[in-house]
């Protein structure tokens, strides 16, 4: 199935960070969506605010018949729902096209450049920086991030189509990532290798490391210089060498 014979998406387990990313920018793109989750939620509430059908009924009788039309409905579920849901046995016995919410995310992302930020601790506040910077800097990015972010009360922002995307790329389900793409890689008090520029034509460009501990590098124009680290793991000043 390709993007544009897409119509209606159906999300089992809706609620979650991840997923209602995905639903908001899919709805932005003009696709109709409806979903089911356990339970009402504050983020749910905001969804149905924002014009998403969501419903908390674990029934196939509330599954509306316009989206019995199984050649233009993707089912997009997350495998916290269990595999006896009535509603997921339904369109797996119907024989709808089905993916998991890490596969959507590499669909969407396979046609962007990427920064997936990876590791145990520290994806959701990186990637938020990463994006924040990239858009006050000019550049008209898609971050789907796996937190509600205070300044702009959400965990999507919606770029051009095939811009630069910012993920998070959980080891646990295995985000795909596409070949022109930066991973960094999150540690406590650190962030790790490769460091990284993005050059004002927006390419990526794979750099040296460039400090003890490395440091990514974004560099939005040719005036202006960002370096991402927490103050605690900054190293003293004479340590770091000037980037190449």
């Amino acid at each position: 199935m390709k993007l544009n014979d897409i119509k209606k998406i159906y999300f089992v387990g809706i609620g979650g960070i991840g997923m209602s990313a995905l639903a908001r920018y899919f709805m932005g793109l003009g696709i109709e969506i409806l979903g089911y989750d356990k339970t009402e939620t504050e983020l749910t509430k905001t969804l149905v605010a924002e014009g998403i059908q969501v419903h908390y009924d674990n029934q196939v009788g509330r599954i509306p018949t316009e989206f019995y039309a199984k050649v233009v409905t993707l089912v997009v579920y997350t495998p916290a729902i269990p595999k006896d849901n009535s509603e997921f046995l339904y369109f797996k016995n119907e024989t709808y096209t089905m993916m998991k919410r890490s596969q959507v995310l590499g669909f969407l992302t396979s046609e962007m450049k990427t920064i997936a930020v990876a590791g145990t601790h520290g994806k959701t506040t990186t990637s938020s920086m990463i994006a924040h910077l990239l858009k006050v800097g000019g550049i008209n990015v898609n971050a789907f991030l796996g937190g509600i972010t205070t300044n702009y009360n959400s965990n999507l922002l919606i770029g051009e189509k095939n811009g630069i995307a910012v993920v998070e790329a959980e080891a646990s389900i295995a985000v795909p990532v596409p070949y022109e793409a930066v991973v960094l890689a999150v540690v406590p008090l650190a962030l790790i290798v490769p460091a990284f520029v993005i050059a004002p034509s927006t390419e990526l460009v794979p750099t040296q490391l460039i400090a003890a501990p490395p440091i990514p590098v974004l560099e939005i124009t040719p005036a202006e210089l960002f370096v991402i680290v927490p103050v605690a793991a900054l190293p003293s000043p004479t340590d770091i060498a000037p980037p190449d």
